[in-house]
């Protein structure tokens, strides 16, 4: 049987690609767990859609990390950190380390980006 993927599945493909698989996979497990559309006109149309809305949507967040980087390549920040012998630094320089000192220089993140 042939499916539409709707989201992605590591071993079958990404979100979009049609693929075949064992009818029973499709009927007992796919289907019901809505992770696939069957291959239809009508739903070949609807994620050809989602697709395109997909890669607008990360075009525009990739020009967004370009231009961040960009702002970034010019800013240097120093994080004070304890040392011990030998410069051993004492824990680690966490993500908030570091957002905290970008914050320092006009920058606002989310310590988990």
């Amino acid at each position: 049987m042939e499916v539409i993927l709707v989201e992605d599945i590591g071993e079958l493909g990404k979100s979009g690609d049609v693929v075949k698989v064992k009818d029973g996979y499709a009927r007992n497990f796919l289907i019901p767990k809505k992770l696939v559309f069957q291959v239809t006109p009508q739903n070949l149309k609807i994620v050809q859609q989602r697709k395109e809305k997909r890669i607008t949507k990360e075009k525009n967040e990739k020009l967004k990390a370009l231009e961040i980087a960009k702002k970034l390549e010019a800013v240097s920040c120093t994080i004070p950190m304890p040392v011990g012998e030998g410069d051993k630094l004492f824990g680690t320089v966490t993500s908030g380390h570091i957002c905290e000192a970008l914050a320092a220089e006009g920058f606002s993140f989310d310590k988990k980006k």
